[in-house]
């Protein structure tokens, strides 16, 4: 079922442009191939299903919480190689 023109107009308004590359903005149906493609390539979409899955009432993602773990240690390394308190 998709969802009227209207709706989606409300929604993708209703949202920063940063917010709809996301999958905490609109919900990934409404948004277009290319949006959808760049809010499944963010940190955030991995937190999302890696918090979505609990409180649903599923088991806990284990392969998201893997993907944010390595996502943050990597980050983590990069910060402290390259940031420095001058």
């Amino acid at each position: 079922m998709r969802p009227s023109r209207g709706v989606v107009c409300r929604t993708l308004r209703a949202s920063s442009p940063r917010r709809a590359e996301t999958p905490a903005g609109p919900p990934p149906e409404v948004l277009s191939t290319a949006m959808r493609t760049v809010g499944e390539l963010t940190p955030l979409h991995w937190v999302i299903y890696m918090l979505q899955s609990p409180w649903l009432g599923f088991a806990w993602d284990t392969s998201a919480s893997l993907i944010v773990a390595g996502v943050t240690v990597v980050s983590a390394g990069l910060a402290a190689k390259f940031f420095r308190w001058e």
